[in-house]
């Protein structure tokens, strides 16, 4: 019996690994100023939680890392996104962009290009097919 129940535990803890692992998606973007964001498996976001996100930007051939944080609300109706944009090491500005949308992360918000914690300007996110993302 003890045999048993050590072999149930351990089918059951694999199924919730394997099964957080198959909920996981990739989630690719493209803004209003045609930078393409691609972000790998991608937690499930649930009501009232917040999940890490790590990808990269992709603008022409210049490709950047890119990590922030998605949170929704706990009604579950509203997705809040801030990313922070490493693109120094291309001869690029680094920027953040912090916008608000539903569960796809479209949505509309703004971007600070120039560091003062300000707004520069207005951003736009759609969601498109990561099959269709060319990484250089």
């Amino acid at each position: 019996m003890k045999r048993f129940g050590s072999s149930l535990l351990a089918m059951l803890v694999t199924f919730v690994v394997l099964n957080g692992t198959a909920l996981a998606k990739d989630i690719c973007l493209k803004d209003n100023f045609d930078t393409t964001y691609v972000f790998r498996k991608v937690a499930p976001l649930r009501p009232g939680g917040a999940i890490p996100l790590t990808g990269m930007s992709l603008f022409g051939t210049q490709v950047a890392p890119v990590d922030g944080t998605a949170i929704l609300n706990a009604a579950g109706t509203q997705t809040r996104i801030g990313l922070f944009n490493h693109g120094l090491a291309n001869g690029l500005n680094n920027f953040t962009v912090e916008w608000s949308g539903d569960a796809t992360f479209a949505g509309k918000g703004a971007f600070d290009s120039s560091g003062s914690f300000n707004q520069d300007g207005d951003i736009t996110f759609s969601v498109i097919d990561c099959r269709t993302v060319v990484v250089p």
